[in-house]
């Protein structure tokens, strides 16, 4: 791959002395270390990747119409992953001078091969002291292994032998294998998915310890739009799993772009050309450039068109039989997509949020094969207006289901997103009703809640309307308020005196003395109730725990260079908050020691540092 390194001519007056800069002396086996182990987050990612992609660009180089085998077996009581190519090989010097230092590689002036940085073929001492080299070139067969041996400056450094002598061999290519026991179970799940996660067209095929075959899998939906090519795979699980994933040269990069996908059927992976996004040396991430950025930009915009064109193809239902018999769907499927009620037809929902409450299973009042939503005049006793309906349909259509709303100030008419062709609107006021009854000795008072009117009822009327619209009658009996884990909800059948505590209380307040009594009795609270007060304080608590354990993690990272601190660390700060300044205080002795680690500390105390709890406890014994 080419890398997009930026070169501009020095100009300086010709008397200047000059000198270039470069590696000191001594420091190399420093800085192999580093590119050996340290760049990567993900070191068994980081060990599949660059070998698998070594051994397809040797493909690419050479035109082989052969799929790479990579393989997790059993070999003597150990378990061996490998990536063999079939390629030319490598002879003993290509090996020595090329595979094995750091920076040596012939791929950066092609986009058709992944590799170009010259440090991945070395990717293996990130989880293993050794690995293997079998090269097959020119008719030999030949072994060597590569091991971390004793540097001369404190720093293990790679060291290449050759065991075995050249045997006669009619096969060619490179077979790159390490011993990988220990963490068998993570090289296998992350080789599965990163196989299956290669391009489709890709000759790639991975057997596991369970002996079954892996190839790149096929994308059950491809388009292309303004030269993005997107994918839809079914649903996967595995390392770092996003909705959106883009993909360049065969590798799924993490999504760190902030582009949102919203209920994919599936996974979406975005084809970029090779080259076209600048990478890291680590190949984890892109680059946080102007130009990558703008790339991004570009995705997010061709996204926005694949989701209009999909949600386009979506057929609107009519509303009494497609919305008002259904009972509010939760989602609606497009080919690529999966949208809630609220976001495919916009106006049916507004329609549908005006309605009373429909249930479902119950017989709708269907006259000539349309529904019927009556029209309630939006006054203050529009609740009479509800009743004198019930009663009048319950005479002559029992058991029907009444489908009602406040007259709208919202226009009615059929559009893109609502059809109401089978709806009959009936006013209220046009059908002669009759007056209600009115029930000897019972009394409606004017209740509030939060500082809002909220009508006039009796005691029954107001315990059926909140138990109708927060309770379930599962929660309501002896000791309901236990079941309760939301302080809101709590509050909802908790009733005080206007008198005693104003009308802007987060519970219910009335005028009657009589009225709260009556509710006492079917269960409710008094805000001076001990059993309300118990249960307020231990809610109170809980939310406050959990605030506490919410920001615990942000608080010790911003006070531990951005590690992500273990959960136990978490757990502490989040109960004792006041231990977080202990670690402070260390971390500023740290960065003002004039120190080996207090300066290396201070050069990646950044938002996003590639540095692991490991990494960091490895600094801190330096000196």
């Amino acid at each position: 791959m080419k890398l997009q390194f930026k070169n501009s001519p020095t100009i300086a007056s010709e008397d200047m002395s000059v000198s270039k800069m470069g590696i000191a002396e001594g420091a190399a086996d420093m800085l192999s270390g580093y590119l050996r182990d340290n760049i990567y987050a993900d070191k068994v990612l980081a060990c599949i990747r660059e070998t698998i992609t070594n051994s397809q660009d040797e493909h690419i180089k050479y035109g082989i119409d052969r799929a790479v085998e990579v393989k997790l077996q059993e070999v003597n009581g150990q378990w061996m992953w490998s990536s063999r190519d079939f390629a030319k090989g490598l002879s003993e010097t290509s090996i020595r001078t090329i595979y094995g230092m750091y920076g040596g590689s012939d791929k950066r002036n092609s986009n058709l091969q992944v590799g170009g940085f010259g440090i991945g073929a070395l990717s293996p001492f990130a989880v293993s002291d050794s690995f293997y080299i079998t090269s097959y070139h020119e008719g030999f067969k030949t072994q060597y292994a590569c091991i971390l041996g004793a540097g001369q400056h404190g720093v293990s450094v790679g060291e290449i032998y050759k065991v075995s002598d050249p045997e006669p061999t009619n096969e060619s290519g490179l077979e790159v294998s390490l011993d990988v026991t220990k963490n068998r179970c993570d090289f296998h799940n992350k080789t599965t998915i990163f196989v299956q996660r290669f391009l489709p067209d890709a000759k790639i095929e991975y057997c596991g310890f369970d002996n079954m075959v892996r190839k790149p899998m096929i994308p059950t939906l491809s388009k292309t739009i303004n030269g993005y090519v997107f994918n839809l795979y079914p649903e996967w699980g595995g390392y770092g799993d996003q909705y959106l994933g883009i993909r360049m040269g065969g590798i799924v990069y993490r999504n760190t772009s902030g582009i949102r996908v919203n209920n994919p059927k599936g996974k979406i992976i975005v084809d970029v050309p090779i080259g076209k996004m600048s990478i890291p040396i680590s190949r984890e991430d892109f680059e946080d450039t102007p130009s990558n950025n703008k790339i991004l930009g570009e995705i997010e915009d061709a996204l926005k068109i694949l989701v209009e064109e999909d949600a386009a193809k979506t057929t609107v239902p009519q509303f009494g039989s497609g919305v008002l018999a259904t009972q509010y769907k939760n989602c609606y499927d497009g080919e690529w997509f999966q949208y809630t009620f609220s976001q495919i037809f916009p106006d049916s929902y507004k329609l549908w949020r005006q309605l009373d409450t429909i249930h479902a299973g119950y017989n709708h009042n269907v006259v000539g094969g349309k529904y019927t939503i009556y029209l309630i005049p939006d006054i203050k006793s529009y609740k009479n207006w509800v009743k004198r309906l019930d009663a009048f349909i319950a005479k002559i259509l029992p058991n029907t289901q009444i489908i009602w709303m406040k007259n709208p100030n919202y226009d009615i008419v059929s559009t893109n997103t609502l059809d109401v062709s089978d709806i009959n609107f009936v006013d209220v006021k046009k059908l002669g009703l009759p007056k209600l009854p009115k029930k000897a000795g019972e009394s409606e008072y004017l209740v509030y809640f939060d500082g809002y009117k909220k009508g006039t009822y009796t005691a029954e009327q107001l315990d059926e309307y909140v138990t109708e619209q927060y309770f379930s009658s599962e929660e309501i009996s002896d000791g309901w308020e236990n079941k309760i884990n939301d302080i809101s909800i709590l509050r909802r059948r908790v009733i005080g005196l206007s008198a005693d505590y104003g009308c802007g209380n987060p519970f219910w307040v009335c005028n009657s003395i009589k009225m709260r009594d009556q509710l006492v009795e079917l269960g409710w609270f008094t805000p001076d109730d001990p059993n309300y007060k118990k249960r307020f304080d231990e809610l109170k608590e809980i939310e406050r725990v959990k605030k506490n354990m919410e920001d615990a993690e942000y608080r010790v990272k911003s006070v531990m260079f951005r590690v992500k601190p273990s959960n136990r660390l978490i757990s502490i700060i989040g109960k004792k908050p006041e231990k977080l300044a202990k670690i402070e205080q260390v971390r500023n002795l740290l960065k003002k020691e004039d120190s080996f680690r207090g300066r290396i500390l201070n050069s990646i105390d950044t938002y996003y540092p590639k540095m692991t709890r490991e990494d960091l406890r490895k600094i801190l014994t330096m000196k």
